[in-house]
């Protein structure tokens, strides 16, 4: 779902995408200038152990940079989307990695322990950067989510942990 998240401007998201999954539900992000543009959401983490992932494929250009902000820095990762390999990072994360799941398509993830107040998805010029190049810098990304502890699977935001509501009767004595 976009709801928790957010664009700045000059950046488009357009749904319908074929994700790593066969599914329609990925989606293309796409900036419209050549500016730092990104995908975020609000959070309020704690200094707990937290795992941010997310499927990326290359679009019209080959980085990923994921970035989550601590408020006054942030914990950030560069991923090679066209050779499967992690880049430049900083801000004293964990670990990160990048797996294939085939036709293009990788699982990106970073560990931290720093408490977070932001996350943010950039399409990345380069290595180490996330201006210039060309105006319509674009990638596809699908189920991004940030876990507690290490990496689990992923569930859709359309429920909690996509299991069906139990509904109890007459105020919840007995089962549902």
């Amino acid at each position: 779902s976009t709801s928790p998240w957010g664009l700045t401007s000059s950046i488009t998201l357009t749904s319908g995408q074929t994700g790593y999954d066969g599914s329609s539900n990925a989606w293309l992000l796409e900036r419209q200038d050549t500016s730092a543009r990104y995908l975020y959401q609000n959070v309020s983490f704690s200094s707990n152990q937290y795992t941010y992932s997310i499927y990326a494929k290359a679009g019209n250009n080959d980085w990923l940079f994921l970035y989550a902000y601590t408020g006054t820095g942030g914990v950030n990762q560069y991923y090679d989307l066209a050779n499967g390999v992690v880049g430049s990072s900083g801000g004293g994360f964990t670990s990160s990695s990048i797996t294939s799941v085939g036709n293009g398509w990788y699982l990106c993830q970073m560990t931290f322990t720093t408490p977070l107040t932001i996350l943010r998805v950039y399409p990345a010029v380069a290595d180490g950067s996330i201006t210039g190049g060309v105006s319509d810098a674009s990638i596809y990304i699908q189920d991004a989510q940030v876990n507690s502890g290490s990496l689990k699977p992923y569930f859709p935001t359309t429920d909690r942990q996509n299991v069906p509501r139990l509904t109890y009767q007459n105020g919840g004595g007995g089962c549902p």
